[in-house]
């Protein structure tokens, strides 16, 4: 697969798509989004879409990834940050999915190198919450990770990791 086949729109700036398309005087809507990801699917036993910084954040002009979603009527991971905050940030999330899909969803916590005062039981208090929605907390897999290296050594660790998300 080419480059811009996995990564039909890309933008350098870290900010919200909408705001980098406007930048670029690009137009990306939501039929040519969800025609890509569909050329691609034809060709994948299992394909992950990204959904770009949340639910709600704009990928084009009257579109959010969540209405993508919605669109591809596909399975949800949310992928979370393990640290203070994600309780609600999590649980906003799922919630506002659950209105839109009439799909299971699953939480993915990530977590961090430094680890804070709720990292250890964020996981168990959205377990209880989310129920019967799996939650699953994956180890920090250190700084370096694009370091071919580094992913060679947590090959088995991430293809674990991998098998019980997509399980």
């Amino acid at each position: 697969m080419k480059a811009e086949e996995i990564t039909p729109f890309f933008f350098a700036e870290p900010v919200a798509p909408l705001v980098a398309a406007r930048r670029h005087h690009v137009s990306v809507s939501l039929p040519i989004v969800l025609e890509r990801i569909k050329r691609i699917a034809g060709r994948c036993e299992c394909l992950l879409v990204e959904g770009i910084g949340g639910l709600l954040v704009p990928l084009g002009e009257g579109y959010t990834v969540r209405d993508l979603i919605a669109r591809l009527r596909c399975e949800v991971i949310v992928v979370s940050r393990n640290q203070l905050g994600t309780i609600n940030h999590t649980l906003l999330t799922v919630d506002a999915l659950r209105t839109t899909i009439n799909k299971g969803v699953k939480v993915v916590l990530m977590s961090h190198k430094i680890e804070d005062a709720s990292t250890s039981s964020n996981g168990q208090i959205l377990a209880e919450l989310l129920a019967p929605s799996p939650v699953l907390t994956l180890p920090f897999q250190g700084d370096s990770l694009l370091r071919i290296g580094v992913v060679k050594k947590s090959a088995k660790i991430i293809q674990k990791s991998l098998a019980r998300i997509l399980a």
